[in-house]
């Protein structure tokens, strides 16, 4: 909220989402929720940019490299940097109202495969992952804070089934001692507590990314890669109340709780996926696929 009275002591008016009265001048965007939040609906931007707008995105620490992926002509700052001067304001979270955003409609604003990983961070990446032993799948199983309880799944749950095959590599911060740090080393799980902008570039060498509704779904989504989302019955708005699909990510495959608290069903349809392939093949045809890694972000679109 603080950033919002600075840029109003600024002389920034409150936008009212009309893209032709912003053409050719400033539009701050400020990002004040969550991270995930934050990821998803930046791709609204590059067609913002593209046609006329001078957007600049004003984003939590440690997401900048990120966001800068976005478009070569969107002014990329953190929140703890001063602000420019601008013209419009307004907060990312709005954006899809501003913009009358439809659900059928968001092909319109672009690919969601909006981000890009730095090709000396891929690569630096690869050489600390080392070669590929098997299935590479990336996995976020709790959310940052307390208040994502429920759509959080145990890790000894998912260390009890059944798959040989995947070789699993932690998004998480840290890792709990107790069973859920019991739970990883039955498992193998291999946990270095990477920032946002490793687990990005470990993503682009992953076969899948598995994770609750937390950032890392949506990281996945933006970065182009394969990803199964575990969703608790009582989901956000976001996820939809029914199917398999989400229009937000075209190459998610969403996994539903069919009694609340309950993780067995999504679970065994995760070890349906996962289970039984080849070293570094698919688990499903369009679930599980590759996709060219290293891609540069796509061209905006308006």
């Amino acid at each position: 909220a603080w950033l919002w009275h600075q840029a109003r002591a600024q002389g920034a008016h409150p936008w009212d989402g009309s893209v032709a009265s912003a053409a050719g001048r400033t539009l701050l965007v400020v990002a004040e929720n969550g991270l995930g939040d934050t990821v998803q609906f930046a791709r609204f931007l590059p067609a913002l940019q593209a046609q006329g707008v001078q957007v600049v995105l004003c984003t939590q620490p440690g997401t900048g490299a990120l966001m800068r992926s976005l478009h070569p002509h969107i002014r990329v700052l953190q929140t703890d940097e001063a602000l420019p001067p601008a013209d419009l304001l307004c907060s990312l979270w709005d954006l899809p109202m501003l913009l009358d955003v439809r659900l059928d409609d968001l092909a319109r604003w672009g690919r969601a495969h909006c981000l890009a990983v730095a090709p000396e961070a891929s690569a630096a990446m690869a050489q600390r992952l080392g070669p590929a032993r098997s299935l590479r799948v990336a996995l976020a199983w709790r959310g940052a804070r307390s208040r994502l309880a429920e759509r959080s799944v145990a890790l000894a749950q998912i260390a009890a089934l059944n798959l040989p095959g995947v070789q699993w590599f932690s998004l998480q911060k840290e890792l709990q001692d107790g069973e859920e740090a019991d739970a990883a080393q039955r498992m193998g799980l291999r946990h270095e507590g990477w920032s946002l902008d490793d687990a990005a570039a470990a993503m682009v060498h992953m076969d899948c990314v598995v994770s609750v509704d937390t950032v890392f779904c949506h990281l996945a989504g933006a970065l182009g890669r394969p990803t199964l989302v575990l969703l608790p019955l009582a989901c956000d708005w976001r996820w939809g109340a029914a199917g398999n699909t989400t229009p937000w990510y075209p190459q998610a495959h969403l996994l539903r709780q069919h009694q609340a608290g309950d993780w067995a069903h999504p679970l065994a349809e995760l070890q349906a996926l996962l289970s039984g392939q080849p070293a570094g093949q698919p688990a499903e045809k369009g679930v599980v696929q590759g996709v060219e890694q290293g891609a540069g972000p796509p061209a905006a679109r308006p």
